[in-house]
């Protein structure tokens, strides 16, 4: 799991050395964050751990995320020869599924994944906000089975770090946090404030009945667009948009959770 600080200046040492191994592509190139959030009374809930001190914003609590790599981004029968063209966000909610599974022993299926909703992105991303995805997985009042990290993930998240915190999720690493308290804590990694910030406009209907709050949301939805066309000029097709314009409605993920989880 390459769990690393979404945020500019934290990846500086990771794309230092995929510059170093490769004079023309980098091995790296952006980011992603995944969000399961549970519908299950007023506020939803948050699957959300602690930071360990081995990785950068040491503490800080935040959602699954890791680095997306080049070779994640080519889809079957793309040529890996002669420069193919990337699918950054093929790459990116493919990364986004495995750093779930690695960091939460939760694995979705097809239909789980198909149901992954995009949230924009904040400021500070490393590569920018073209090349990081936030992902969300909206299940409407049935908790996953969270089995837990993986024993090559456990050096970066804290065994107990969430006591105290919402509700224990079983696996002794994460728990069920409400949105509102997540929002109101300071030790909230900073790269995961805009996409909870989205996440409680849309359930607090903000999103979809316009104001201020959606209109800013979709000016800044414009932006990334904007930013995304301009830094994804190889890409190998058009991307989706990131913001409240492209997410005015809130879909839930239908069926039991058993029947998205693999």
């Amino acid at each position: 799991s390459s769990h690393f600080c979404w945020q500019s200046g934290c990846l500086a040492p990771v794309r230092a050395r995929a510059m170093a191994r490769s004079k023309g592509k980098p091995k790296h190139i952006g980011s992603c964050g995944i969000y399961v959030c549970v519908t299950n009374g007023s506020t939803p809930l948050l699957l959300i751990h602690r930071r360990s001190k081995q990785v950068s914003e040491p503490r800080q609590l935040a959602s699954p995320g890791g680095i997306v790599e080049r070779s994640f981004c080519l889809p079957p029968g793309t040529p890996t020869w002669g420069g193919g063209e990337i699918d950054f966000d093929y790459g990116a909610r493919k990364t986004a599924v495995q750093e779930l599974r690695e960091e939460t022993g939760i694995d979705l299926d097809e239909a789980g994944q198909a149901a992954l909703e995009e949230l924009p992105v904040g400021p500070g991303a490393y590569w920018g906000a073209a090349f990081h995805r936030n992902y969300c997985l909206r299940l409407d009042g049935e908790f996953p089975e969270v089995r837990g990290p993986e024993k090559a993930s456990l050096h970066e998240v804290i065994r107990g770090g969430m006591d105290g915190i919402g509700e224990p999720a079983g696996d002794g690493f994460h728990a069920w946090v409400s949105l509102d308290e997540l929002l109101a804590r300071p030790d909230l990694m900073n790269g995961c404030r805009v996409p909870l910030e989205h996440i409680w406009q849309l359930a607090s209907g903000e999103g979809e009945g316009g104001g201020p709050a959606a209109d800013a949301d979709a000016a800044a939805g414009a932006d990334q667009e904007e930013q995304r066309e301009v830094q994804m000029q190889g890409s190998k097709r058009p991307l989706s948009g990131g913001g409240a314009g492209a997410e005015a409605t809130w879909k839930r993920a239908r069926g039991s959770v058993g029947g998205m989880l693999g």
